[in-house]
This record gives structure tokens, C-alpha cells and sequence, in this order.
């Protein structure tokens, strides 16, 4: 969001400052079109005691640089600026804060994580699922970030990572799992062979009966794709 932050200087009468604040410049800036929050914060005083530089704080929040740049050329807003210079007190600066992502160019779907996990979910599975009721902000995140960013860094390719994915799965016995990436890793072109020689080697590194059930998935899986 946009915005723009006046900070006032203490003013040799706080209490006609306050008055005049109150009562006529904040309903002039409230009437600038397309302002949508005016924030009003007390600095005379910092958290631990001590005095500060600035008396008084005001921030003018637009949606868009370009709304605010509209909003300054308003006749509302030039009425304002007259009245700024009626009661700021010498000292009082303006800052003016740019939304620096109004101002970036389109993401195209290649550099969006969003974007990049549906390629891989279709590249494994062929589609990108519905997920079911009351789990969308669970897939949200792991389409963004599970797929979109983990599986789409460039260091490994998509073959090598559902090679890992699979032994992982296999040796902490996450089986249903197991059975959606083996799928997955035949769609990418790893062989019924190449999946069957991943369960002997883990058989001697992990255990064999965590070889023997996940030879027994696999086996049940190129059974009902008749891969086998």
C-alpha cells in the first residue's frame, strides 16, 4: 500500500496544535478521494522515557501509487497542503512511501510458485487436484511451496527427487504415499526395474521388511497398471 507520512516537529503550543488537528485538518484530509486510512500516532515520547525528535506522526494510506498520485492533484488535497502551511511547525518533513510492488512487472506463471507447482503435479500425476473440502489452505501451501519452490530448485532434476521422494516414503513406511509417488515416478520414466532395485537396496539399508512392503506396493501398483 501506498502512503504518505508527515512528521511534525513539537510545536510551541501542543495544546492549539492538537485543537486545530482535530478539529479542521483531519476532516479536510478525510475528504482526499481515494484515501482509505488515516493513522494518527503521539512521538513525543518514546517506550523508554526519553524525549523524541518528533512530536506527532500522521500517515495517508492509498491503495496504489497511482491512487495516490491522483489523490495529491485533487483540489481536496491541494486545500490541505494550504492548511499544512498554516499550523505544521518549522522542522515538520514529508515522506513519501511507494508501494514497491505496485511497480513490478507482471510474474509470469513460469516464476510463480503457483505456476510451477502445477507443472510438476502434472508432470507426476497428469492433473492438478481438486483438493477436497475444508483442506485448500493445506494444498494452497503445498502446491506453492512443496512443489512450487522444493521440487522446482534447480539442483536436482524432477527424476533424481522422485527417486529420494520414494525411498523416503518407503523407509518410514508412509505407503499410501508411497503408492501416489511410485505412480508419479513411472509417469516421469523411471522403470518398473528401477523401483523394484530401490526396495533390494533399502531391504539392506533400512531393513527388509521395509524393502518387502515397499516391493509389495510397488507390485500391487504395476498389477493394476499392468506395468509389471
Amino acid at each position: 500500500m501506498a502512503r504518505i507520512q508527515i512528521l511534525y516537529t513539537t510545536p510551541a503550543d501542543a495544546e492549539a496544535f492538537d485543537a486545530h488537528y482535530r478539529d479542521v485538518h483531519t476532516p479536510m484530509v478525510m475528504a482526499i478521494p481515494g484515501l482509505k486510512r488515516l493513522v494518527v500516532s503521539k512521538l513525543n515520547e518514546l517506550s523508554d522515557g526519553e524525549p523524541s525528535d518528533w512530536y506527532m506522526s500522521a500517515e495517508l494510506h492509498f491503495a496504489s501509487n497511482a491512487a495516490m498520485d491522483s489523490a495529491l492533484q485533487s483540489p481536496e488535497s491541494k486545500a490541505t497542503d494550504a492548511d499544512f502551511e498554516t499550523f505544521a511547525p518549522k522542522g515538520t518533513i514529508v515522506l513519501r512511501h511507494a508501494d514497491e510492488a505496485d511497480n513490478r512487472a507482471p510474474v509470469s506463471r513460469a516464476e510463480s510458485a503457483r505456476g510451477r507447482g502445477e507443472d510438476v503435479l502434472r508432470a507426476l500425476w497428469g492433473e492438478v487436484f481438486t483438493p477436497a473440502p475444508g483442506t485448500e489452505d493445506f494444498m494452497n501451501v503445498t502446491i506453492d511451496h512443496l512443489f512450487g519452490d522444493l521440487w522446482s530448485r534447480p539442483n536436482l532434476a524432477m527424476r533424481d527427487r522422485s527417486l529420494i521422494t520414494i525411498a523416503a516414503l518407503t523407509a518410514l513406511g508412509r505407503f499410501p504415499q508411497l503408492e501416489e509417488h511410485l505412480e508419479g515416478g513411472l509417469n516421469l520414466g523411471i522403470t518398473p526395474d528401477e523401483l523394484k532395485e530401490i526396495m533390494l537396496h533399502l531391504a539392506h539399508y533400512g531393513g527388509w521388511p521395509v524393502g518387502v512392503s515397499g516391493l509389495n506396493v510397488a507390485m500391487k501398483l504395476f498389477e493394476r497398471l499392468d506395468q509389471a
